[in-house]
């Protein structure tokens, strides 16, 4: 037991060592140190809570004050967060200038794993600072460029967080309301995509090392058809399915065609009249032999008497 605690220990403190730092808004590796209440509340994404009852009766690592169960945990989601990302999560558009092709994960699946890991009530997002750079106006064509940074913070549900810059940029909008929409929208997406890369590899950092972005492209991605059951219905629909009969039972089943009548059995033969049949059939053989023969001999008699003549 003791061995497990020792163990468990040393990885919490190196998960939270990896999440400490300090820096600017532009590498914003920041940082907050562990509420009271983190031992015995950690992670909701990861293998549910402990309660405090329970807590107060399990030992406690003396230098981060950690339970055993905690520790675990930590140590599991610290496991997780070090394991890179497959090419179906990764995505690639031109460089600036039509240079080379970048790597990048897209914003709606970097929330996605965020909630996988975390759990969906385990992180939280706030608006640290949202800047307009610049504005201009093309005074002929009135089309707009416009440059925004914004700084958001990621903090998980035990005190942590990081937070880091990101940039929105739009040209040739046709007005300031779109060229700002865009902008903040695009700062706020970045920045939250740039903060959640610093807890690990599998929330983007690992596209940082270029020789696993080149490998990890040649895998192949296994296409993945849609599945009616992961699609949430509206309950009108589901009943509305529930009561309309599939297509392939709704098709019209052409009638069985009827089997034949079982054919009467033979009625049983007389023997008499069998041998009478059989006599009358003889006599009128003999006698259509007999003409055929009288016939023979008259034609050749007229064939005789044309001769002569």
């Amino acid at each position: 037991m003791h061995v497990i605690r020792s163990r468990a220990a040393r990885s919490s403190r190196y998960a939270l060592g990896s999440m400490s730092g300090s820096g600017g808004h532009g590498s914003a590796l920041h940082s907050h140190a562990l509420p009271a209440y983190a031992g015995d509340y950690f992670p909701a994404g990861h293998g549910g809570v402990s309660t405090a009852a329970n807590a107060e009766l399990e030992e406690r690592d003396p230098e981060t004050g950690l339970t055993l169960w905690t520790a675990t945990r930590l140590a599991t989601l610290q496991a997780k967060l070090q394991q890179r990302l497959g090419p179906e999560f990764l995505s690639q558009r031109p460089g600036p200038g039509g240079g080379q092709k970048l790597t990048y994960l897209e914003g709606w699946k970097a929330i996605d794993l965020a909630n996988e890991i975390f759990g969906f009530n385990g992180w939280s997002t706030s608006v640290v600072s949202l800047d307009v750079d610049y504005l201009d106006v093309h005074p002929e064509t009135g089309k707009c460029q416009c440059g925004v940074s914004a700084i958001v913070r990621i903090t998980l549900r035990d005190g942590t967080y990081h937070e880091d810059v990101g940039y929105g940029h739009a040209e040739g909008a046709r007005g300031k309301h779109a060229a700002l929409e865009k902008c903040k929208k695009e700062a706020i997406t970045d920045s939250i995509k740039r903060g959640l890369k610093t807890f690990g590899r599998l929330l983007g950092n690992c596209l940082y090392d270029r020789q696993y972005a080149r490998d990890v492209l040649r895998m192949p991605v296994p296409h993945v058809p849609l599945r009616s059951d992961d699609l949430h219905r509206h309950a009108d629909v589901v009943a509305h399915m529930g009561t309309k009969r599939p297509r392939s039972e709704a098709r019209a089943v052409p009638p069985a065609r009827a089997a034949p009548a079982p054919a009467p059995p033979p009625a049983p033969i007389d023997d008499e009249a069998e041998l009478w049949c059989q006599d009358d059939s003889e006599a009128a053989t003999m006698a259509l032999e007999l003409e055929l023969e009288e016939d023979l001999i008259l034609r050749e008699s007229q064939l005789a008497q044309e001769l002569d003549e």
